[in-house]
């Protein structure tokens, strides 16, 4: 798991999965405050990991009926959403200019 790139703290794995699924809300360091967001790499990275293994479950199961595709939706998502949050990498957000 990432830590600050100020303090060292290391984040939770909650704090990189509500980041996910609030649409890659930045992360607050839990220390010292610093926010950190989510890279443009670690974005396409993840897209990527979500919609390929939809598109190759659709091609296999087509015929199979809805609930069989459904079930692999909610395993892939599953699955997905458990290991995401290990894989995501974060950055100190740029200090804004006023």
């Amino acid at each position: 798991m990432q830590k600050c790139e100020v303090c060292n703290t290391r984040f939770s794995w909650k704090q990189f999965f509500v980041s996910l699924m609030l649409a890659y809300r930045p992360v607050a360091c839990r220390s010292c405050g610093t926010i950190h967001t989510v890279t443009s790499k670690t974005r396409v990275f993840a897209a990527l990991l979500l919609f390929v293994p939809v598109v190759i479950a659709n091609l296999y199961l087509m015929g199979s009926g809805i609930y069989l595709f459904l079930l692999a939706l909610l395993i892939i998502f599953a699955v997905e959403a458990l290991f995401l949050p290990f894989l995501m990498k974060y950055t100190v957000e740029p200090a804004s200019e006023e």
